[in-house]
């Protein structure tokens, strides 16, 4: 559109379910994944307690509250203006 300046689209796909992830994950892989269910506050609270001992582990974890806080409120993307323009 003429006079409106360049434009952004957000195309985030479709949200795929932790057991139908790692369905698909197994079947690419030719292995059998199993998905455990954890309660989201379960989570977070490994995410706050990786914030505190995190520091001192002798390996690092991409688990942080911040990142479970991400994993279990992940807004969902609305992708209609990329699909209708």
């Amino acid at each position: 559109e003429p006079g409106r300046g360049s434009r952004r689209y957000m195309a985030g796909g479709q949200r795929v379910s932790v057991d139908r992830l790692a369905t698909m994950i197994g079947d690419a892989a030719g292995h059998s994944i199993g998905a455990i269910p954890v309660p989201d506050v379960a989570l977070r609270t490994a995410g706050r307690l990786l914030d505190v001992i995190g520091p001192y582990l002798p390996f690092e974890t991409p688990i942080n509250s911040a990142a479970m806080q991400y994993y279990t409120q992940m807004p969902t993307s609305d992708d209609t203006p990329s699909k209708t323009e």
